[in-house]
């Protein structure tokens, strides 16, 4: 951009003064010319009063002429005017400074009355102050109701005392200073509404509403009620717009918890989270935490128990990282699950057993039948066959067993008598042949393979595997080795497991 010449039209301040108070903005207008002539268009004009700038964007000007409200943006400090000369309006068109700057003269400085307003009509006499009850005077005395009327303004050393029927407020005015002085006194019903510049307000213990006890305040009426106007039967009700948090909380002292819910009135639920849709409870943490979520339950009862009764799943568990998805320790049972569990990936255990009601007492006794365990991901088959008038049968296998299986191994047992059976032809298109017998013989046979699907030949088990790191020296099962509970696998994982005694 060439030389620019800046025109001033004028300096126009909102002066109005409203109820609360006086408006922190000052109407501008002025005329830009560029190579001695008047612009038309959209240009970005920052303006600057000492400390304090804001840039308007897109400001129409039409023939050169154009208006901003200055203040808009970010309303314009009283503190700029405390300086009685040398105040004055710089203005940047597109990042070039104009010049020369524009002196502020006395109309905006009406900013600086806003604290003299009130100056001019003090009372100078106490009858001044009270209305015909005797009551000081509120500032909308409109009703007239002693109830709603200071009774009686004290001071004793440095604390001032406001006394009105049903209560008082005292503030600490040791200081004197203007910033600690009372700015708005107002009466809303039966309370009493004081704010001031800085330091703290003391609201009384007693028959109060609001009462203070050392750091904690109470209310002693009702529900809290923040962002409705309805609580139901809570005791805090919090309502949000879209996006927003209902309740953000943030611990920053180590050691301590961010949130603490102690029911000890029995009830069934401490806490009880409903969500329409997404994750009912969503727990994400950063850094390096022990636990995104730790339970412990040191009563008889169930340490996490969910009850899920509309479909989908009761636990949903995905770990995207290089661990476990679930990962259980206990002397005891560490997870019972009445229904299905159906799990993507591996399962590693110490030892596994089917439980069911025994079949000749279900109603007294339990049945248990330990798992079959191998080196090997290992499939097994078997049944039974009578062999045909030439001593021979053949045995037809599932129709993905090829597909499946590989490294087939082969049993034979004659069943009511002895014969020299063998396999005559070993599995091709899912079957196999038995000879050697007698005409109806019946031949009690099994047949394994070895997983050699995808998902198996990426997933081989380790048979043996070496303990490293903190691993070396500590056992899974430290119990059974005569060996404490610090020199267990569990102890790496919960770093406040306590001594175990054993059972």
């Amino acid at each position: 951009m060439k030389k620019t010449l800046l025109t001033i039209l004028g300096l126009i301040l909102i002066a109005r003064l409203f109820a609360q108070e006086i408006p922190q903005k000052i109407s501008y207008q002025g005329k830009l010319y560029e190579n001695d002539s008047p612009v038309t268009g959209t240009k970005s004009i920052k303006f600057t009063i000492g400390t304090w700038s804001e840039t308007h964007s897109n400001v129409e000007i039409t023939n050169g002429l154009y208006s901003v409200q200055l203040g808009d943006i970010t309303p314009i400090p009283l503190n700029i005017f405390n300086n009685s000369s040398n105040v004055s309006l710089q203005i940047a068109v597109e990042g070039n400074n104009l010049s020369p700057q524009t002196d502020i003269l006395s109309v905006p400085y009406a900013f600086k009355a806003e604290k003299a307003v009130t100056a001019e009509n003090v009372p100078t006499k106490l009858s001044d102050l009270t209305n015909d009850e005797g009551f000081i005077k509120s500032a909308n005395d409109a009703d007239a109701n002693p109830t709603n009327e200071i009774q009686k303004l004290s001071k004793s050393g440095s604390n001032i005392t406001l006394s009105k029927n049903g209560g008082s407020v005292s503030i600490n005015d040791a200081d004197a200073d203007a910033s600690n002085e009372i700015q708005t006194l107002s009466i809303n019903g039966s309370s009493v509404n004081l704010s001031r510049g800085g330091g703290s307000i003391n609201i009384p213990t007693g028959n109060s509403i609001w009462s203070k006890n050392g750091n904690d305040i109470y209310y002693n009426s009702g529900t809290v009620l923040i962002g409705t106007t309805s609580g139901g039967n809570s005791k805090l009700r919090i309502e949000t717009g879209a996006h927003d948090d209902a309740i953000n909380i943030k611990n920053n002292s180590s050691g301590q918890m961010a949130i603490r819910i102690s029911n000890n009135a029995g009830a069934s639920r401490p806490l009880m989270i409903q969500n329409a849709s997404d994750n009912g409870v969503y727990f994400g943490t950063s850094g390096n935490p022990s636990y995104s979520v730790g339970i412990t339950n040191a009563g008889t009862g169930h340490g996490l128990r969910i009850n899920n009764s509309n479909g989908g799943r009761g636990l949903y568990v995905v770990n995207s990282g290089g661990d476990y998805a679930g990962y259980f320790a206990g002397s005891s049972a560490s997870v019972v699950i009445e229904g299905n569990l159906d799990v993507a990936g591996s399962v590693s255990k110490g030892s596994g057993s089917f439980k069911i009601d025994h079949p000749l007492d279900p109603a007294n006794k339990y049945l248990y039948h330990s798992f079959v365990e191998s080196p090997d991901m290992m499939n097994v088959y078997n049944g039974n066959v009578i062999l045909n008038n030439i001593g021979e049968a053949m045995v037809e296998l599932p129709g993905y067993f090829e597909a499946l299986n590989m490294e087939f191994r082969y049993q034979l047992t004659c069943i009511g008598g002895f014969a020299p059976v063998y396999i005559s032809q070993k599995i091709q298109n899912n079957s196999f042949e038995i000879a050697g017998g007698t005409s109806g013989l019946e031949i009690s046979w099994q047949v394994t393979g070895i997983r050699n699907d995808p998902y198996a030949k990426k997933n081989r088990i380790q048979v043996e595997v070496e303990k490293t790191g903190e691993e070396k020296g500590r056992y899974l099962h430290y119990k059974e080795y005569n060996q404490p509970v610090e020199k267990s696998i569990e102890a790496l994982k919960d770093s406040g497991l306590s001594q175990e005694s054993d059972k």
